[in-house]
């Protein structure tokens, strides 16, 4: 490099002729994009660059590969980042491009023996057993069953995929931080869209037909993720971190910006006007104060203060918008019921593989077991993922579903006990990483999370990331394996 060379010093004429011919290179290179960015086929040109600059990222540093795809994931289909190739042919996008890259990647790695794999736990075992029996389900979809597989690929197989890379990546505390970081990000650019759409009431990166209110008074925010439950549940997975960093942070400064952070996403949060998300919310910071003895306190003193507050002003307060048109508004309530029963109805035919994958929208218009919703465009679903998944693919599929969840409570609180002997095992995140399993298996009990793969996507990140950065420590495999296991 120039900067090396020593002073007063020539470059040699070959060196000379090789710099100068590599910067002509570049100029038809440029001039080529420039004008397929001008054509007919320029939003093919932005995928095919953006594809290969993740696949680049990849290359170079996976972890940062891994981070960046799932930062970009949500935009993908508004920036042209995902390509319609037609009827017949499966579509190429972003989060299908990433994951066969990495797949192909990481086997490489392991058949040269440059990487080492994390070894099988029950979480992963659970995790294969439940993939291979809602894959099953695919050869009894109404839809059928090459267009299942496609929906079971994104909504589920990709997120458990992240959850591998993650395991793998992320083995030590720095790549942990480089992890709350990237979800930092993702937490940012959601509250920022949040307000965005509270203040103007523009609609970013919204698909057409998304319902706009929930009342008269209440907006229902779209933006993005396509549904508040959904950006809800992904704010309430960072705000245990954030609240990590709040009270562990020696730094006053520190303390005081994450401090400021929770804040604003319990606001965002609370703007949503979602439920499930308040109560997400709610059970964080509950969860949260029987380790910081600080958010404990000031937990206890905000009870003793708004308690009576809230029964003096109990008349004003049941009048509020928020109450009467939000938090009384049972209708949501009735119809989830009443789907689950359906739901239940339907199982009942096939109790152990389930009446087939995405069958339950079909069954339900073409038998009018649930009444219709709208004259116009309407598709019922059980929104509940236990539901969903039990009448897609029967106790096969559900069991091992909820197995890994235990599962991984299990193998957390093993874990947690053994930090007592082991200074590697940083309790702290151990308790994050329970509040995202339970914010997340409370939310999917109101939710449809095969129609929020992102949503998906960030859990089984933090659940690999946080057990890779306990693991691999523990283990001692940077003594035993030195360079050659450097993610």
């Amino acid at each position: 490099m120039i900067a090396e060379q020593a002073p007063g010093s020539k470059l040699k004429p070959r060196t000379i002729l090789l710099r100068f011919g590599l910067a002509l290179a570049v100029l038809p290179l440029g001039w080529a994009l420039g004008v397929a960015l001008t054509s007919d086929s320029w939003e093919r040109v932005v995928a095919i660059v953006g594809w290969l600059a993740q696949i680049g990222a990849i290359l170079v540093d996976p972890l940062g590969g891994l981070l960046l795809w799932l930062v970009v994931s949500p935009f993908a289909p508004f920036v042209h980042l995902n390509l319609s190739l037609g009827a017949g042919i499966p579509d190429l996008g972003l989060d299908r491009i990433a994951a066969g890259f990495f797949c192909v990647v990481l086997l490489a790695d392991v058949a040269r023996r440059r990487r080492r794999l994390a070894s099988i736990t029950l979480v992963d075992g659970t995790v294969l057993l439940f993939a291979f029996a809602l894959t099953l389900s695919s050869r009894m979809a109404l839809l059928g069953t090459f267009r299942a597989i496609q929906n079971i690929f994104n909504s589920y197989l990709i997120p458990i995929l992240v959850y591998f890379l993650a395991k793998n990546l992320v083995r030590d505390r720095q790549a942990m931080r480089r992890v709350l970081a990237a979800l930092g990000i993702v937490a940012g650019y959601l509250v920022i869209l949040v307000v965005h759409e509270h203040i103007t009431g523009d609609e970013i990166f919204v698909i057409y037909g998304r319902v706009s209110s929930y009342t008269e008074n209440l907006k229902r925010i779209n933006s993005l993720l396509q549904n508040p439950a959904y950006i809800a549940l992904a704010l309430n997975m960072v705000l245990p971190f954030v609240l990590r960093a709040a009270f562990r942070s020696s730094d006053t400064v520190a303390r005081w910006g994450y401090g400021l952070a929770t804040l604003v996403l319990l606001g965002t949060i609370v703007s949503l006007y979602n439920r499930a998300g308040w109560l997400g919310a709610l059970l964080v910071i509950v969860v949260s104060a029987t380790h910081y003895p600080r958010l404990r306190r000031g937990l206890l003193l905000a009870v003793v203060v708004l308690v009576p507050l809230v029964a003096l002003s109990w008349p004003l307060i049941s009048n509020s918008v928020l109450v009467s048109e939000r938090l009384t508004y049972d209708l949501s309530v009735g119809y989830r019921l009443n789907a689950m029963d359906v739901g239940l109805q339907l199982v009942s035919r096939q109790p152990l593989f389930g009446i087939g994958f995405g069958s339950f929208s079909t069954l339900v218009l073409t038998q009018e077991l649930i009444p219709r919703a709208s004259q116009n465009y309407w598709v019922p679903t059980t929104h509940n993922t236990y539901v969903d998944i039990l009448v897609s693919s029967g106790l096969s599929g559900l069991v091992p579903y909820a197995a890994t969840f235990l599962a991984l409570a299990w193998q957390s609180w093993r874990l947690y006990r053994r930090a007592r002997l082991d200074p590697t095992i940083d309790r702290s995140i151990l308790l994050a990483l329970w509040c995202v399993l339970l914010v997340f298996t409370v939310t999917c009990a109101t939710l449809d999370v095969v129609a929020a793969p992102f949503c998906s996507m960030v859990f089984w990140l933090i659940v690999g990331a946080v057990l890779g950065s306990l693991i691999w420590p523990a283990a001692g495999w940077g003594r035993r394996e030195g360079r050659l296991a450097t993610p």
